[in-house]
């Protein structure tokens, strides 16, 4: 089961999916349908074949990763972050209220990228995919099912850490604009 993390247009409110879970439900809710941009999702998951659920040695280097991400962040100052086990990989989620406008958006791609160049590896990757306001998440409590579960590989219950903070705060939004910049310093100019 998955949700989507931004502000929904209230008009979305009234289509058939609104009180009831229908498989592969249409229409979905689409990019500019999202009235504000309220989180930075980092996903990381860990490097593995398509189509399985990860191994407990592949999670744990998962969350080696998150700890250092989580660190990179705080030392630029931004605030404590949601942290989640997706099921498979590691949920960092930090709390901004900006509008939803292409600038903004290209703001939270940037940062991703970034945050990818700096972190990916061989083992675990920044999913720079999931920059888009209508972004779906997987719903923390809710099981990951990717192939069969199997002692080496299991099905395993998302879930947000315990040590969640009381109120997430919202972050200033000039610090992923700085971060984002980033991206635009390291690319080669265009000869």
């Amino acid at each position: 089961i998955f949700i989507t993390l931004n502000p929904i247009n209230i008009s979305c409110y009234s289509r058939k999916q609104h009180d009831c879970f229908i498989e592969n439900a249409q229409p979905t809710t689409k990019d500019n349908e999202i009235t504000a941009l309220h989180w930075l999702l980092i996903d990381l998951d860990p490097k593995r074949m398509s189509g399985v659920s990860s191994s407990e040695e592949e999670l744990k280097l998962a969350k080696t990763k998150a700890r250092t991400i989580h660190d990179f962040m705080s030392d630029r100052g931004f605030k404590e972050p949601i942290r989640a086990m997706s099921g498979n990989g590691i949920h960092l989620v930090y709390r901004f209220d900006v509008p939803n406008t292409a600038e903004n958006v290209a703001v939270f791609e940037n940062a991703l990228k970034v945050l990818a160049e700096k972190f990916s590896d061989d083992e675990v990757e920044v999913d720079t995919t999931v920059f888009n306001p209508a972004r779906i998440c997987k719903l923390w409590g809710t099981i990951a099912q990717k192939g069969a579960t199997t002692p080496e590989r299991p099905h395993r219950k998302a879930y947000i850490e315990p040590s969640v903070p009381s109120s997430v705060d919202v972050n200033d939004f000039t610090l992923l604009q700085a971060l984002a910049a980033e991206f635009e310093e390291n690319k080669p100019s265009a000869l």
